[in-house]
């Protein structure tokens, strides 16, 4: 009996679907991933290469990684990761989705340079002033 081609895409995509709804996709609350991280800085992505893989926990398997070159625009709080490199899960569902030449708000914790989902690397795109009421929302604007 031969399974018709169809049939097994939308079995694929339920099982991406499956996948989806075990991560959070709510908006993350700045604020609080502000104070707990040891890292807050605004960075332009100069390059994304592949570079391995990576656990994501015990119940994901080992995921391919990316590793992404940047430069720091802007440091808000404590100091970003020496050498200007970030590594993170290539893009899946949870993961955050890095592109060169994009500006990132990256949260990082405990000193480390590794982010696990997309809240740890917010992309700020080029519309006027995003950047200012980001900051005035944690309390930093500058004057």
């Amino acid at each position: 009996m031969r399974i018709p081609v169809y049939l097994v895409l939308v079995l694929m995509v339920l099982a991406k679907i499956d996948t989806a709804i075990a991560c959070s996709v709510s908006l993350p609350d700045v604020e609080k991933q502000y104070a707990r991280a040891s890292a807050v800085f605004v960075g332009h992505l100069v390059s994304v290469d592949e570079a391995g893989v990576v656990s994501t926990g015990e119940l994901l398997p080992p995921r391919v990684a990316v590793e992404a070159t940047f430069r720091v625009v802007e440091v808000l709080k404590g100091e970003p990761p020496a050498g200007g490199k970030i590594r993170a899960p290539a893009f899946e569902v949870c993961g955050p989705i890095l592109l060169a030449g994009w500006e990132y708000l990256f949260l990082l914790y405990e000193g480390g340079n590794f982010i696990s989902s997309w809240e740890g690397a917010m992309p700020l795109h080029k519309w006027p002033n995003e950047r200012e009421r980001l900051l005035q929302k944690l309390g930093i604007a500058k004057k």
